[in-house]
């Protein structure tokens, strides 16, 4: 299918190229706004944002297939710079740490409090027997 050749030659250009190809689009929608501030607000766009700005030509080409489809075949390939993969892995990994640290402290803390908690409330108990 087109949308996903489309799709595919897009996988290896980077946000910018992208946008640029986008430009035209943006500015026959906003005959006001000249083209190249068009070209600047869409190189700063996420990639996501532009696989949204992206359906309308797709889905103008295959009128059959609704444009949703099209947004998530975009969303998948465009948002996948490098850059973005090692984001995600990096945050991924940090995750992982972080919750290795997390559950260690409060997994400690809360035998901890336990402990206290049982400790007083016996010493308590004790006194009340021995005021008797």
């Amino acid at each position: 299918s087109h949308a996903r050749t489309l799709a595919h030659s897009h996988t290896h250009s980077h946000a910018r190229t992208l946008a640029h190809s986008q430009t035209r689009t943006l500015a026959h929608a906003h005959p006001r706004t000249p083209a190249h501030a068009h070209a600047r607000m869409l190189a700063h766009a996420p990639a996501r944002m532009l696989a949204h700005a992206h359906t309308r030509k797709l889905a103008h080409a295959h009128a059959r297939t609704p444009t949703h489809v099209h947004a998530r075949t975009l969303a998948r390939t465009h948002s996948r710079t490098h850059a973005d993969t090692r984001a995600r892995t990096h945050a991924r990994t940090c995750a992982r740490t972080h919750a290795r640290i997390h559950a260690r402290t409060h997994t400690r803390t809360r035998a901890r409090t336990n402990a206290r908690s049982h400790a007083t409330s016996h010493t308590r108990t004790r006194a009340r027997t021995h005021a008797r």
